[in-house]
């Protein structure tokens, strides 16, 4: 293999596939970079660490096709850090590596290209189109709300369920939950629930900050692939058993608040600054048109905040971890949202004023 490439492009190529790059596996393979020379001057760059691959493609002369893969960080910072405004790639026996830039020479010892795992090629006969917008929406309000415990595994994802033209996502991590809603012709005829992984989420999130348009999901047995652009982005889905998420979402409220989303982010992130890992709670006490906020912690101090508000029901007095509340103020949009309160023991619903696609649901701590 000989190819010569822009080193821009190059680079931007080594950048949308490292993140996979896995640097801990017992597979030696598993922590390069597959660089595979094809036709029509195309070159194409692929990781994987088994559980997600990424592939794209960057414009390249190619002298002679082949295929080798090379060590995905080292290569990534080679590229990134050469003098010069081309980068020449050529492969000589037994996979080593020599690449040349500006008054720059490396060589490097490779793998050969054939024992990199194939990533899976899913058909479009099961596949869908849905904006670049609207997937980044679906990320932007649930990935925040996805678990992190790995004993809970089937929450350490996104639910995607595709039934009657409509799209719903619902994420969880057992003490709250987001779900979406969203009307999608092009899935009218499908009837389909997966949960998607949260490391390939966060990588179609990063990816779709750079497209635009549409994006294809196409849906396999056990995997999942996104395509956007010149980037593709596979997947095993995971397996298990999701909550039934709608057992959990209130349908009734007694005190409906309306707030201003910003202020009340604000006033929630001051007033957390003296909480601690030990005591994370902040009190929402509501009574003669006013909230006032506050927290305690007895080796840091205490805050308090009052914030003028418009609120119908109830006088309440509830207290939660201040993340919940601040990871859904920080990822909504809209000037006001309306919090839906039944008890200080209950769970609470936020959603934006406006907008009936979207609600989040977080309980209370007991005081």
């Amino acid at each position: 293999m000989k190819i010569v490439c822009k080193k821009n492009e190059l680079a931007r190529g080594m950048q949308t596939v490292q993140n996979v790059v896995s640097s801990k596996s017992t597979l030696p393979i598993l922590s390069h970079i597959l660089l595979e020379a094809e036709k029509e001057n195309k070159l194409k760059l692929c990781a994987t660490d088994l559980e997600v691959g990424i592939r794209t493609f960057v414009n390249t002369e190619i002298i002679e096709s082949g295929a080798v893969t090379l060590p995905g960080r080292m290569i990534s910072d080679i590229v990134k850090e050469a003098p010069g405004d081309m980068v020449e790639i050529l492969t000589e026996e037994k996979s080593k590596v020599v690449v040349n830039s500006g008054k720059s020479c490396y060589r490097i010892m490779g793998l050969p290209g054939e024992e990199f795992p194939k990533l899976p090629e899913l058909g479009s006969e099961k596949s869908f189109k849905i904006t670049c917008e609207m997937m980044k929406e679906i990320i932007r309000r649930n990935l925040f709300a996805i678990s992190k415990d790995e004993a809970r595994y089937a929450l350490n994802g996104i639910l995607i369920q595709l039934e009657k033209g409509e799209i719903i996502a619902v994420a969880t991590d057992g003490r709250r939950l987001s779900i979406l809603r969203k009307d999608v012709p092009s899935v009218e005829k499908m009837d389909r629930e997966l949960i998607l992984p949260s490391k390939a989420v966060s990588e179609v999130n990063k990816i779709m900050e750079n497209v635009g348009g549409e994006v294809e999901i196409s849906i396999g047995e056990n995997e999942v692939a996104f395509h956007a652009g010149d980037v593709m982005i596979a997947a095993r889905l995971l397996k298990g058993d999701f909550p039934d998420y709608d057992k959990v979402i209130p349908k009734t409220y007694n005190t409906r608040l309306t707030l201003e989303r910003e202020k009340f982010l604000s006033c929630m992130r001051r007033v957390s600054l003296v909480t601690s890992e030990k005591s994370n709670v902040v009190r929402l006490s509501l009574g003669n048109g006013k909230m006032v906020l506050s927290a305690s912690t007895p080796e840091l101090g205490e805050a308090t905040e009052d914030m003028d508000i418009s609120y119908d029901g109830e006088d309440e007095i509830l207290a939660f971890n201040p993340s919940y509340i601040m990871d859904f103020l920080r990822n909504e949009t809209c000037g006001e949202i309306y919090v839906d309160i039944i008890n200080s023991v209950s769970p609470i619903v936020l959603r934006s004023v406006g907008d009936e696609s979207y609600l989040y649901v977080t309980m209370p701590i007991k005081i």
